[in-house]
């Protein structure tokens, strides 16, 4: 027997179930879904990726290597050129069994590069492809009888084939004649420029009108500045010499203009915690035939720790109207490793504004412990262009390369890794290199003697820099080459195939090539570049140039990487 109300079962009306539904909701769901498959079949199957992007430009005439397939690039001037991005070609060439201690490298006309060391010059000529085409060992002429001469820097005036060693406190000059099959070195009367017994071991500075400008510790240990000039006939005139600091065991000193220098030095306070790098803007003033140098403003960097190397550069070989002091230095700051600085020159001030700055953090490249490098130097090239190299013992002992410019905004860039050039030492208590470059224009010549006590190679290598790849020639006509920039560009039959999956790369020659990723990664600065091994190069990642779709087919990418 059942008590209660007996439930009752519910209709189901499909009228009322209908007016729920949301129809909105629904519809605009529906919509977004063929929006994006309509979205991704337009990427994947045609506009975006396979779409050719092509674009027309003048060329250099001269260049005939320019064929389709070659890797291009705009030069400053808006011309499409063959030589694109950042390349190092590794070991063109290795002299055996020269030992160049204290190793000085400058760059002459006709393609004639000088390696100065102690005791003795190697002249090298080198081709078009930059392959030794001679050499020649000469002999440097003694102090005295029985005496060598020891070498702290060479340095050549721009234009010319006559450079200066100097060392053994004097400025010996030397003229390099070149003939068709034949090298040789006619040396000058050397000039004393301090009477010392000790190693000076002078930075130096020239201008392409031959003034030029010794810093140096003299005999009461105070930091000197010395200033010549260089006559039409290669002659040597000092022309003042004057102190500049009480002491400083690092220095250096650079023309920023005729008439205008920048001399750098670090110095410690009275309890040696704290240290400072301090830039003098100094000035020559012509009174007939005598100098007097003007010591104005001084810029000051302070709060640091101790600096153990410091170069300054600038661009006054490549512009005559420059403003722009580059420094260089290395700390024992935990923070940073390598620092670089920019310096403005202000004419009607008469002294140096602090600009921007450009480091590379810490990451196992650029060593915080400054007893581990053993050698920095600073290169200014061509387009606002500068390198900075060095040697680090910490690291194996090799060579780092980092490229750099400065922009039109007057922000120093880092243009691409640290490329690490040698190999490791193996034995810091047998083994030492001893490195040194030399520019002209885009590229620089690297040579690195590594001196093992019983053998000594020196090693040749070349890094050129240029702005970087903006597609692949497509054809040329008269006066225009067309140029893809995106879209799939097919190899023609005999020029090799590619590797389905891999990236492609195009080096300063305008070639292909296909490497390993190399270098460090995970740490702030960037230091990953491209390297092939069988080749010997190294080049930037930013010279990426595709992506093989097949052994036919490249996925043209030239969207700019760092």
């Amino acid at each position: 027997m059942e008590f209660g109300v007996k439930p009752q079962k519910k209709k189901f009306r499909l009228k009322k179930f209908l007016k729920r539904i949301p129809y909105r909701a629904i519809l605009a769901f529906l919509c977004s879904v063929a929006a994006m498959l309509l979205t991704f079949d337009r990427i994947y199957v045609d506009d975006v990726v396979t779409k050719e992007s092509v674009a027309t430009f003048p060329y250099d005439k001269n260049d005939t290597n320019l064929v389709p397939g070659s890797i291009v690039t705009l030069s400053d001037d808006g011309i499409l050129t063959r030589k694109a991005g950042s390349t190092v070609y590794k070991n063109e060439h290795i002299f055996k069994g020269k030992n160049m201690l204290n190793l000085q490298t400058v760059y002459l006309e006709n393609g004639v590069v000088v390696c100065v060391f102690h005791t003795g010059l190697l002249l090298v000529k080198l081709n078009e492809q930059d392959s030794v085409q001679m050499e020649r060992r000469v002999e440097l002429p003694g102090i005295i009888i029985g005496k060598p001469r020891m070498i702290d820097r060479a340095i050549s005036v721009k234009g010319t084939n006559f450079f200066m060693v100097i060392g053994s406190a004097e400025i010996l000059p030397v003229f390099v004649t070149l003939l068709d099959d034949d090298i040789q070195a006619v040396f000058g009367d050397p000039v004393t420029y301090y009477q010392s017994p000790l190693e000076l071991k002078p930075e130096v500075s020239i201008t392409p009108e031959g003034r030029l400008a010794l810093l140096f510790t003299d005999n009461d240990f105070h930091l000197r500045l010395v200033t010549a000039t260089v006559g039409k006939d290669f002659s040597i005139t000092l022309t003042s010499s004057d102190e500049v600091y009480t002491f400083s065991s690092v220095y250096s000193v650079a023309y920023l203009r005729e008439g205008v220098l920048g001399v750098g030095f670090a110095a410690g306070n009275a309890t040696d915690v704290e240290h400072s790098i301090h830039v003098l803007c100094v000035e020559e003033e012509w009174r007939g035939e005598n100098v007097t140098m003007r010591f104005t403003n001084t810029t000051l960097l302070t709060g640091m720790e101790e600096v153990t190397f410091l170069k300054v550069g600038a661009w006054a070989l490549f512009d005559r109207d420059n403003a722009q002091l580059i420094l260089a230095y290395i700390t024992s700051d935990e923070v940073d490793g390598l620092v670089i600085r920019d310096l403005q020159y202000e004419p009607s001030l008469h002294r140096l504004r602090l600009g921007s700055r450009m480091s590379n953090k810490n990451g196992g490249i650029t060593d915080v412990d400054t007893h581990g490098v053993h050698y920095l130097a600073l290169l200014m090239m061509t387009d606002r262009r500068f390198l900075v190299y060095y040697s680090s013992i910490i690291n194996n002992g090799f060579t780092a390369l980092q490229l750099g410019y400065l922009s039109s905004t007057l922000e120093l860039v880092s243009d691409g890794p640290q490329f690490i050039v040698s190999r490791g030492i193996t034995d810091i208590r047998k083994e030492y290199y001893y490195i040194s470059a030399a520019e002209h224009g885009h590229r620089v010549m690297l040579f690195e003697c590594l001196y093992k006590r019983i053998t000594v190679d020196t090693s040749f290598s070349v890094l050129d820099v240029y702005n970087r790849p903006i597609g692949l020639v497509k054809s040329v006509d008269k006066d225009y080459a067309t140029i893809i920039t995106q879209g799939v560009y097919s190899v023609e039959n005999g020029k090799g195939s590619l590797v389905p999956g891999r990236y492609y790369y195009g080096n300063s020659r305008g070639d292909f090539i296909q490497g390993e990723w190399a270098g460090q990664r995970g740490v702030d600065s960037y230091f990953v570049y491209i390297e092939n091994n069988e080749e010997k190069m190294l080049t930037a990642v930013h010279n990426r140039i595709g992506f093989a779709i097949s052994e036919r087919k490249l996925m043209v990418q030239t969207r700019q990487l760092l």
